[in-house]
């Protein structure tokens, strides 16, 4: 993992952290983005959303349209993984969970992530309904997973 000391705000973000940078719109993003606040050592990545005027100063090269196909994470020194790559390059500083590394080491792991990952991120909106107890939004559409603008 690019891990080094990082602080919550990404414009005091040091060099050397690594930023994790997130769909804010989405309430199932959010929950994760807490998930990954509270289960990571301290001081390990600062997070940023993706909505933020912050973003271009904080990761140069990085478009909103990326941001909402799936999490990025800005390695200090500017790689980006996306969506399980970028999962995965968070393992080694997530408590209790760095064993999955070793998980997804097993043949065919790395799809299956990838598969799923990609099924979640395209149903992310539908699914922070149906986690929520909304049944007003049906998760079958094709579109279903789009915010919708009122």
């Amino acid at each position: 993992m690019c891990s080094s000391p990082a602080r919550k705000h990404p414009a005091r973000r040091p060099a050397e952290a690594a930023l994790l940078i997130y769909d804010a719109g989405c309430p199932l993003c959010l929950k994760a983005r807490d998930w990954i606040e509270r289960n990571t050592l301290p001081g390990t990545i600062a997070t940023l959303p993706c909505q933020s005027e912050e973003l271009a100063a904080a990761a140069p090269g990085m478009t909103f349209e990326a941001c909402m196909e799936a999490m990025q994470l800005v390695c200090p020194g500017g790689r980006i993984y996306a969506g399980p790559d970028a999962f995965r390059q968070l393992l080694p500083v997530l408590k209790g969970w760095r064993w999955l590394r070793f998980l997804l080491r097993a043949p065919g792991a790395k799809l299956a992530l990838h598969l799923l990952y990609e099924q979640i991120a395209r149903n992310r909106y539908a699914l922070s309904g149906l986690l929520a107890g909304r049944s007003g939004h049906d998760w079958r559409k094709k579109d279903s997973c789009k915010p919708t603008h009122e």
